[in-house]
């Protein structure tokens, strides 16, 4: 169709110009849709600035363009950010969506940061091995048999002979979270006469001790759910402790000693009983290696776990267990295993011994033996 047969056609009809084949697609566009009319100024092409890096674009440099508006591309009105079909729009949105993070994410941080140095998170960071300690060491002068009194609400102890016979020598290890001072940590220290008694009462922290006393030492240690031992010292014990383990080692074991735990072990390694003697312990299990060499009772008494005694010396022995077995290989023993627990008499070393021996648990199994 001609020219003036398109005129009269259409009412708006403007003639176009033809095609150059020289310039670019995005020029012959242009000049397709330009009035034969129009000026110089309409008629002159403006070339679009080059686009940036598609990841400096995308990144938010220039003008950013709201999330919820579609790219139009090819577009020859407006080219800002307009990406080539094989790029993703996605990106830019996700972008976008993330410079509008708010204030709870430090707010967040911040409460952390007051748990740390509250203390709250303390026990967590002591668990994989981040705290802050300090080891605080005090001496004593004593006399002949001293008697050293500890109660650790928070922390073990360790006691043992130093050679010594007239001095008591501590090293509390105070230990808090990442983010504690554990010079705040208060520990009680008095001295009254031949008696040194230590005291801790943690809130947020917690205090290990290491003390080295007189061989001829009488102790009084409680703690709550820590380990006691005791090494080399001859003396009255009465030692205590909820969860933790009791261990006693080469000691001797005098007067009316106690070792009392509620859910840890009691271990007894090559010691020597020369006085009445408790062991009582609620959940877990009494070991004794060692020997009798005193008169008096001396009773291992256990509710649910079992008793294990490898003993030396003369004692008559009375055990039961409620609902275990009874083993030995001392043949002076008589012992009845029945479908209602297990009971055995006899004796150890001679016969008529004045130091008697009870062992029973409720729910456990004993094994008694004599050492070679």
């Amino acid at each position: 169709m001609s020219d003036q047969e398109m005129q009269f056609a259409d009412p708006d009809w403007k003639p176009t110009r033809p095609l150059n084949k020289n310039n670019p697609p995005q020029q012959q566009e242009i000049d397709a849709t330009q009035p034969v009319n129009a000026g110089s100024q309409e008629q002159q092409w403006q070339a679009p600035p080059p686009l940036r890096d598609y990841q400096d674009g995308y990144a938010g440099a220039g003008q950013q363009i709201p999330a919820d508006q579609e790219f139009d591309y090819p577009n020859t009105n407006s080219y800002s950010y307009a990406p080539p079909n094989n790029v993703s729009r996605t990106p830019y949105r996700q972008q976008a969506r993330r410079r509008g993070r708010g204030p709870w994410l430090w707010i967040i941080i911040a409460i952390i940061i007051l748990g740390f140095m509250s203390g709250g998170f303390g026990s967590a960071f002591r668990g994989f091995g981040f705290q802050n300690s300090v080891t605080e060491p005090h001496t004593f002068t004593v006399g002949n048999q001293p008697t050293i009194i500890i109660d650790d609400s928070s922390g073990s102890v360790h006691v043992q002979s130093n050679g010594s016979s007239d001095s008591v020598n501590v090293q509390a290890i105070k230990q808090v979270g990442f983010f504690g001072n554990p010079n705040n940590e208060n520990v009680i220290y008095k001295q009254s006469g031949n008696t040194v008694t230590i005291d801790f009462n943690g809130q947020s922290g917690s205090v290990d001790f290491n003390v080295t006393v007189p061989g001829n030492s009488n102790l009084q240690i409680q703690t709550n759910s820590d380990d006691i031992t005791v090494d080399g010292v001859s003396g009255q014990m009465i030692l205590s402790t909820d969860s933790g383990d009791i261990t006693t080692t080469n000691d001797t074991l005098s007067g009316s000693s106690q070792l009392t735990n509620n859910s840890g072990d009691i271990n007894g390694r090559q010691d020597q009983l020369t006085g009445p003697a408790t062991l009582n312990d609620n959940s877990g299990d009494i070991n004794f290696d060692g020997s009798i060499t005193g008169s008096g009772n001396y009773q291992f008494t256990n509710d649910s776990g079992d008793i294990t005694v490898n003993l030396n010396g003369n004692a008559s022995v009375n055990a039961s267990a409620g609902s275990g077995s009874i083993d030995t290989n001392v043949p002076s023993i008589n012992v009845q295993n029945n479908d209602s627990g297990a009971t055995a008499s006899g004796y150890i070393g001679s016969s008529g011994s004045s130091a008697q021996l009870t062992l029973k648990t409720n729910s456990g199994d004993i094994h008694l033996n004599t050492q070679p």
